[in-house]
């Protein structure tokens, strides 16, 4: 285990955990997600009832750069567990936590399955990666997107 907490001799009832994507064990709660234990765990773990599957889907986003400050998202709705009225991006400086902030939420268009969704504030010559949400009426969100890079040209 590099890093973050050992699980044994706690006991078997102080944490929740479950199988990520990438085949790790990540705490779920009690004192190790309280913690905000993320690594893998050494010791005897219990399993939680796997929730319901979400009855709906996620949207999908391809991004493009337009020119050297601005991009697109180009976001699809999700086929499923609407209706939706917004897009919320995320748009980060790929690799790192540096994130374009106050973007606006971008409302989903009324005919078609795809709106274009203006990315504004980017900096020349930067690679960013793109996530969506879409957002119901109340702001209920859906499951995030797909990930989507972009890479702004140089400024002319």
């Amino acid at each position: 285990m590099s890093g973050g907490l050992r699980a044994a001799g706690l006991g078997d009832s102080c944490f929740t955990a479950f199988l990520t994507a990438a085949g790790r064990v990540q705490a779920g709660g009690g004192l190790l997600g309280w913690l905000g234990a993320t690594d893998a765990i050494a010791g005897p773990l219990t399993t939680a009832t796997p929730l319901a599957p979400c009855p709906c889907s996620a949207p999908a986003v391809a991004a493009d750069p337009v020119n050297a400050v601005t991009g697109v998202a180009h976001c699809t709705k999700p086929a499923t567990g609407g209706p939706y009225v917004n897009y919320e991006l995320t748009v980060c400086v790929k690799g790192t936590t540096n994130c374009l902030q106050n973007l606006p939420l971008c409302p989903i268009s009324g005919s078609g399955t795809v709106t274009d969704c203006p990315i504004n504030g980017c900096e020349p010559l930067t690679t960013y990666e793109v996530t969506i949400y879409a957002l119901k009426a109340d702001n209920t969100k859906s499951p995030i997107s797909n990930k989507d890079d972009f890479q702004t040209p140089a400024a002319p």
